[in-house]
This record gives structure tokens, C-alpha cells and sequence, in this order.
């Protein structure tokens, strides 16, 4: 019996929607596992810390035992995984090249808003 993707998710992060947006084209059923980010601070917590991410950032993904941190790492890893046509992350090295260069770019994006709608 194979478990639920498990996705430690904040609503208002940039990062958790890209996420969630990802496992949505790709019909991948999961379960979302609610973080108290603000104004808990739950990502910091040392339970967190010790079983999800050391740098206590969202999203973290679970997958059968599989723990993985950081936006870009998890839909490079969710579309490898889960897209058998290869339309998310192709095999070309230019088109795997050009992937590459907007999930840097989309980070940079999200890394900017969430950090406007902090302050």
C-alpha cells in the first residue's frame, strides 16, 4: 500500500503554491500537512527542525519515506518523478537548461514578493 505525498504547506507562501499548483497538473494526489508559519513559527520548531528541514523553510515534502526541502528541488523531483511524458522537466540538456533558468528565476520572483508582503 503506497502513502499519500505528504506536503508541509502554507497558504500564503509563494513557494508551498508553486508546489501545490505542480502536483495539480500533474494530478498527484497528496496530502497537505498545515504549517503555523505565521504567527506560530511552527517551521522552527526543533521537531521541524529535526525531522523536516535544519534551515526551517516551506515546503518540505515526505514521499514514502523520502523527505525533500526547497521549492525548485521538489518540482524538479515531482515532475522526474510523476510526468512520464516529460513536459515539466525534459530530457533535452537545452530545454532542461532553459527549465533551470526559470525556476531561478521564478525563485527570484517569490523571494521578492514574500519578502515585500513581510515587511
Amino acid at each position: 500500500m503506497t502513502t499519500l505525498l505528504r506536503l508541509h504547506d502554507y497558504p500564503l507562501s509563494g513557494n508551498c503554491f508553486k508546489v501545490r499548483q505542480l502536483l495539480a497538473w500533474l494530478a498527484v494526489p497528496y496530502e497537505a500537512v498545515p504549517v503555523d508559519f505565521y504567527p506560530g513559527r511552527a517551521h522552527k520548531s526543533a521537531a521541524f527542525l529535526a525531522q523536516l528541514n535544519p534551515l526551517g523553510q516551506i515546503p518540505v515534502i515526505e514521499d514514502e519515506g523520502f523527505v525533500l526541502r526547497d521549492a525548485q528541488a521538489i518540482l524538479v523531483y515531482l515532475a522526474s518523478r510523476h510526468d512520464a511524458r516529460r513536459r515539466w522537466y525534459p530530457d533535452d540538456p537545452k530545454l532542461r537548461g532553459q527549465v533551470a533558468m526559470w525556476l531561478a528565476t521564478a525563485d527570484e520572483i517569490t523571494r521578492t514578493a514574500s519578502a515585500a508582503r513581510l515587511h
